[in-house]
């Protein structure tokens, strides 16, 4: 019972980012909407980079403000986060130099899909704080982590579909439910795995390339925005911006 109350917890959590996908069908998005929902998507993902590594550094050094420090997991957390941008960034000079259209040259289908991906890692490392919670029998966690990461990925769908606006077909449509599905799926991998396997190597890993991936996003999104911008007032980018931010910490305060 315990493993089939896991994985509809697991499915409810990992696949409530399909919930923003009526928001793609939305037509005639002007140029000035595109940029402030970019702009928010951006704000989102600057939130959820800055709460996976505080998380992620606390777990490993607890008694950081006492002096202690974990040196080994602090050094992987560095390298996981360096291997994982220089690896993105690696794929996308290739790309371009085999002269396909990279995620700098503006391809959004790729762009999506490469924020699914390190979505995808973060969304792994929550389906571990679920499975390890419920293998532990701690039923005080359980409710909590699954109300507020369902809530949490609700909007980490939105940096997923915000490059398909004002673009979509239906071709495009399948690639967007492609995306949402490898960005949700990893949470049952990460259920099941916690389930069975008790590892903090595991979370620091996946946490740290989730953060590493997060980060190359982010700053391919803004550089797309900027070429997008021309003509559109500074005062969208930055109110999207701190929309995003502020979005995303309220439904962090949610339990």
């Amino acid at each position: 019972m315990g493993i089939l109350l896991l994985l509809l917890y697991t499915a409810i959590m990992g696949f409530s980012i399909f919930l923003v996908l009526p928001v793609a069908a939305i037509k005639n998005v002007s140029p000035n909407t595109i940029h402030l929902l970019n702009s928010v998507a951006i704000g989102i993902l600057i939130f959820l980079m800055l709460d996976v590594f505080m998380g992620t550094y606390a777990f490993v050094n607890p008694n950081f403000s006492e002096g202690t420090v974990n040196l080994e997991y602090s050094v992987l957390i560095i390298f996981c986060i360096l291997f994982t941008y220089a690896s993105f960034s690696y794929y996308t000079s290739m790309s371009g130099r085999r002269g396909k259209e990279a995620v700098a040259a503006g391809n959004f289908k790729t762009l999506s899909f490469i924020v699914a991906a390190g979505i995808g890692l973060q969304n792994l490392t929550e389906g571990l704080a679920l499975g390890a919670s419920m293998k532990l029998g701690l039923s005080s966690l359980i409710l909590p982590i699954f109300v507020g990461f369902t809530i949490q990925n609700v909007t980490e769908g939105f940096p997923i579909l915000t490059p398909f606006l004002g673009k979509i077909s239906r071709s495009s449509y399948k690639a967007l439910i492609l995306a949402l599905f490898v960005a949700g799926f990893p949470t049952f991998i990460g259920s099941l795995l916690s389930f069975f396997v008790n590892s903090v190597a595991l979370v620091v890993v996946f946490n740290s390339v989730a953060i590493g991936s997060i980060i190359f996003v982010m700053l391919q999104m803004h550089r797309m925005s900027l070429k997008s911008g021309d003509g559109i007032p500074a005062k969208y980018g930055n109110t999207g911006l701190m929309m995003g931010l502020l979005l995303a910490y309220l439904v962090n305060l949610l339990p």
